[in-house]
């Protein structure tokens, strides 16, 4: 029997509503989603959110005043990674804005007798290269040019500071990658005092407020993905 032309159908009406309840429950679920990532990005983007997340990653590894203030060692150890980079290899502005430059000024306070750069893909060159136009000797620097990540920083400088018997060493990287840095070098032994270089200086009062919100949302997402990495390798083991 054919259905009768505006025969009400109870089977059509209940798919109808089913589809509109469907709909309903995306859209409030796509604003749901809208909504915690616009409270995030603005939690994230707020400078004490970064700075107490940068502590938490510094841990008890604050910068020192100047490079003579920190303890003597074996060693330093210079971590490639940084996004800081200066095109001008010989200018002598270099301080501890950057990881080679902070590298520098503990090994002229003579903190160590030797600095050993590492960081593959070219970025212990670099940074030997930017300490040579500077005029460090080049019998004072040490490489290790094949790692790629934290650990391999590690295993790889393992053996060369083994070698010429630095087992405490002053260990320079960004004070977002120091606990995990850290951690690493010591599971494998080592006496590590950190040494953290200021990677992203902070802005002024002064500037532009949406500048100090970017400048605080990146410092933020950096610090995430540490925290994330820092997880990962403890559950690993390997710090």
């Amino acid at each position: 029997m054919h259905d009768q032309p505006g025969r009400f159908d109870p089977g059509r009406g209940t798919s109808r509503a089913r589809v509109r309840s469907v709909a309903d429950h995306i859209f409030k679920l796509t604003w749901l989603l809208v909504l915690a990532a616009t409270v995030f990005l603005i939690v994230a983007s707020i400078p004490a959110v970064a700075r107490r997340l940068e502590g938490y990653l510094g841990g008890d590894a604050p910068a020192a005043s100047d490079a003579s203030g920190y303890p003597l060692a074996s060693a330093i150890v210079v971590l490639g990674g940084e996004e800081n980079t200066i095109d001008d290899l010989s200018d002598p502005g270099d301080n501890s804005e950057t990881r080679s430059g902070l590298g520098r000024l503990l090994l002229l306070s003579h903190r160590a007798p030797v600095i050993l750069l590492s960081g593959g893909k070219g970025e212990a060159k670099r940074m030997k290269s930017r300490l040579l136009a500077q005029g460090v000797p080049s019998v004072d620097i040490l490489m290790e040019t094949r790692s790629r990540d934290t650990r391999e920083n590690a295993l790889d400088s393992a053996p060369i500071l083994k070698r010429i018997g630095a087992h405490r060493i002053l260990l320079v990287t960004s004070s977002y990658h120091m606990r995990r840095a850290a951690g690493t070098f010591r599971k494998l032994g080592f006496e590590v005092i950190p040494a953290p270089s200021a990677e992203w200086p902070a802005y002024k009062p002064t500037q532009d407020f949406w500048r100090r919100r970017e400048h605080a949302l990146k410092c933020t997402d950096e610090a995430l993905h540490e925290i994330f990495g820092l997880w990962v390798y403890e559950c690993l083991g390997w710090a």
